[in-house]
């Protein structure tokens, strides 16, 4: 009597980061740099004829259940209690879970995702200014009623994407109502 006996064998590659330094584009999720693997040597992640690309990046372990990510409560607190995703640490009324999908600082009740400036242009244009990072596309939304959720709807201006060293950001709106009210919303690129 024979068995088929089916194996898999997935090579196992470093990510090493002196020598490799291997990157992935935020934006495009495509990757860059080198990886190791132990019977093929250095793997270029990017060349002329092709480009690896990933279309999502795992948040990674919640242990336990609040829906944000060990990694991220370890670095801001070193434990997983100091932070919850209704709660809000600092204050500042953002939770911190809206912290988190910001990328602010939830220690710290300055740093948070708002608009900073509204400026009433002559005609039908406002001035909109708000802070950014890096490591996050915004949204611009507005309604005329702000206690219906629903209501918010963008702009028209998609999803703005800072360049790597812009720390603010301004853009210019035509309204024709002028009792519109605005809010800006952080996009993690690459959620599933």
């Amino acid at each position: 009597m024979h068995r088929q006996i089916d194996i898999l064998c997935v090579p196992i590659l470093t990510f090493e980061q002196e020598y490799g330094r291997p990157r992935v584009n935020l934006l495009t999720g495509d990757l860059s740099g080198y990886v190791w693997g132990a019977n093929v040597g250095w793997i270029s992640l990017s060349n002329s004829q092709a480009q690896v690309r990933t279309t999502h990046l795992d948040p990674g372990p919640d242990s336990d259940g609040d829906g944000l990510p060990d990694w991220w409560q370890y670095r801001e607190a070193s434990d997983l209690d100091t932070f919850s995703a209704d709660g809000d640490y600092d204050g500042d009324g953002s939770s911190d879970l809206e912290e988190y999908l910001a990328d602010t600082d939830p220690r710290d009740p300055d740093c948070r995702l708002r608009l900073v400036a509204i400026e009433r242009q002559a005609g039908n244009t406002s001035d909109l200014t708000w802070n950014v990072r890096p490591t996050r596309r915004y949204r611009l939304e507005s309604t005329a009623t702000v206690g219906d959720p629903d209501a918010w709807a963008d702009v028209g201006l998609g999803e703005l994407t800072p360049s790597e060293v812009q720390t603010i950001m301004s853009c210019q709106v035509v309204d024709s109502n002028a009792s519109k009210h605005y809010r800006i919303r952080a996009i993690m690129p690459l959620r599933p």
